[in-house]
């Protein structure tokens, strides 16, 4: 199946250059996924989950098919409308049954030139650039 996705928080950016997740956060039902510029680590980007279904971090290099679709340039937080773990899910028997049968399930992708995060969610994440000593 071929990846469909959509820039989310087109606005918010990060220094140029690579970039890596920094920290996965959970507490309670809540995911915070926080990305960092290698080249200027004074400013964060905070990705947050009131609650979350499905997570799964890997390598950039396990995405090959969402970087050769050519939509995966100039941000960093997608939503995958094809083609991602929920489509997977149909080719995978039992892989994400529970969160797939949700109403309003969606899927959501954080990449970066280091790790990758896809999140599978009803709710919409929040974005916030966060500069060092701001909390």
């Amino acid at each position: 199946m071929k990846v469909v996705a959509r820039k989310e928080f087109q606005d918010i950016r990060l220094p140029a250059g690579e970039t890596d997740v920094f920290d996965i956060r959970r507490q309670a039902a809540s995911l915070e996924i926080v990305v960092k510029s290698l080249a200027d680590d004074t400013v964060t980007l905070h990705i947050s989950f009131p609650h979350y279904e499905a997570l799964l971090e890997t390598d950039e290099g396990n995405h090959s098919a969402y970087w050769c679709s050519g939509q995966f340039k100039d941000s960093i937080v997608y939503e995958i409308a094809a083609g991602g773990l929920l489509s997977r899910e149909q080719a995978m028997p039992g892989l994400l049954t529970s969160a797939a049968a949700l109403s309003g399930v969606r899927e959501w992708f954080i990449a970066t030139s280091g790790s990758c995060v896809s999140v599978v969610s009803t709710a919409q994440p929040s974005c916030l650039l966060k500069s060092l000593g701001a909390s």
